[in-house]
């Protein structure tokens, strides 16, 4: 029997929520509150949680591991508290496209029994900490849709294969070693190449500080409530030597003194647009916020601009080809590739990886100091109206250029600080993004700035990160 997309589509969103306990599901009335609030965090979802999952809302993962190894806490209270925050959360803003709370807690009744079998002795770094994985992960137990319809029930897309539910991706393995319990998967865009989070499947993920806006994409949310928080997962994933076991890990321990060197006086790039989409008010005053207080802090900041990439313009021109397609001309059906065509490319991204090295080296040609880390917008807006994106270039390009980059958050936008100025649009496409600034719309976002360094600088970058940080006063 054959099935409309559609109707599995329905069949996959009935799925999840009947994996909801009973006592988790709100009421018609709390569902239909919930559709008329522009902020469905901090007090309103906390009406619907106990005085322990309020308090450990709270927590970022270092002090929420801190207080299990101390016995404070256990593992099963912790993965409890976010499977009901998870779901409460999913109702009123669809974010999960499967969740595995019996499976999760059993993992977690293991540790706790573990613990105290142990007195005190842990499975890893991560021992009862819940985590949560986007849905391009397999996960054993699950399947993986990737934002398809056509994958669920699955092994990506043959439903006949010895593999559906029975594969583990190596970084799951490695977290869930480390002691770490998955227990959801949170949705994503159809294609994993888009910024909005909207698939078929479950709809599109809103933002849930600004119902009008959209949460991003292709992961819609954020990495860690907190750097410390990062860097122990990062450091703990790296302890195991996974390169020995996925072999396109490169083989480098995590460093801690990088991030120790970082806290010195520092010399910033500060790269303000890129010259074809100017950023939103609310992002350019979070950008000088920042470069502010570093320089009323003694760091040193050098101005970087857009050159329109002209050597690599040349060297495009020598084939006609364009290096980068928009996402439309991207998902048009077209021939494969030939061989020649990838070399071509792959030549075009050396020559391009080559001449933005050269850029950043150039840094040092003034006083001998070379830029520690560039300050740059992490998208034109704070976070994209749905619908309204036009502009993936600050972020796109430094996934072709392998960089490492880390989003923190700055501010927020302010409807009396943050209105339109005169400026006149270099494009149509400039001027798309420009027109669709909403002062009362976006008015309380979040806004964030990118921190960039060169590739493998993971480390520095966080400690670059730990001092941005530390001149806001935080």
């Amino acid at each position: 029997m054959s099935y409309s997309w559609g109707t599995l589509a329905a069949e996959r969103t009935t799925f999840i929520m009947k994996k909801i306990p009973f006592d988790w599901r709100l009421s018609p009335s709390d569902l239909s509150y919930a559709r008329m609030q522009r902020s469905i965090t901090g007090p309103f979802i906390c009406k619907y949680l106990d005085r322990f999952e309020q308090e450990y809302l709270n927590h970022d993962p270092i002090s929420i591991l801190r207080r299990i190894w101390n016995g404070e806490w256990t593992a099963v209270q912790c993965v409890r508290a976010s499977c009901k925050i998870s779901c409460i959360a999913h109702q009123i803003n669809p974010c999960l496209l499967n969740i595995m709370i019996p499976e999760a807690l059993e993992k977690a009744r293991k540790l706790d029994k573990s613990f105290e079998k142990g007195r005190g002795s842990v499975k890893g770094f991560l021992h009862g900490l819940p985590i949560s994985v986007k849905d391009q992960f397999h996960v054993k137990g699950s399947d993986t849709t990737m934002g398809y319809v056509g994958w669920i029930g699955t092994f990506e897309g043959d439903g006949d294969s010895t593999k559906v539910e029975a594969v583990e991706s190596q970084v799951i393995s490695d977290l869930e070693g480390q002691g770490a319990v998955v227990f959801c998967k949170t949705s994503l865009p159809q294609t994993v190449l888009y910024d909005e989070t909207i698939n078929n499947i479950i709809g599109q993920t809103l933002n849930p500080v600004n119902r009008l806006l959209s949460c991003g994409g292709s992961s819609g949310g954020f990495l860690s409530r907190s750097l410390e928080g990062l860097e122990l997962v990062m450091s703990s994933l790296l302890s195991t030597s996974p390169w020995l076991r996925d072999p396109a890990v490169v083989p480098i321990p995590w460093r801690k003194e990088d991030r120790l060197k970082a806290r010195k006086r520092l010399k910033f790039g500060i790269f303000s647009w890129d010259g074809m989409i100017q950023p939103h008010p609310p992002v350019t005053r979070a950008l000088e916020i920042v470069v502010n207080a570093l320089k009323h802090a003694g760091h040193e900041p050098a101005i970087m601009n857009a050159d329109g990439s002209q050597h690599i313009q040349q060297q495009l021109a020598l084939s006609g080809e364009p290096l980068i397609n928009d996402l439309q001309d991207f998902y048009t059906l077209k021939s494969p590739m030939s061989l020649l065509e990838y070399q071509d490319r792959a030549l075009q991204l050396r020559d391009y990886r080559q001449a933005y090295s050269d850029y950043w080296n150039s840094t040092a040609d003034a006083d001998g100091n070379m830029v520690d880390a560039v300050l740059m917008p992490a998208a034109p807006h704070a976070a994209v109206i749905p619908g309204k994106w036009v502009h993936l270039a600050y972020t796109e390009v430094l996934n072709l250029l392998d960089y490492t980059a880390l989003v923190i958050p700055i501010t927020h936008a302010d409807k009396h600080m943050d209105e339109l100025h005169a400026y006149v649009p270099v494009s149509e496409k400039d001027s798309r993004n420009w027109t669709a600034y909403d002062a009362e719309i976006y008015d309380d976002a979040p806004v964030g700035i990118q921190i960039v360094g060169r590739v493998c600088e993971e480390e520095k970058i966080i400690g670059v990160a730990e001092v941005v940080e530390g001149v806001l006063g935080r």
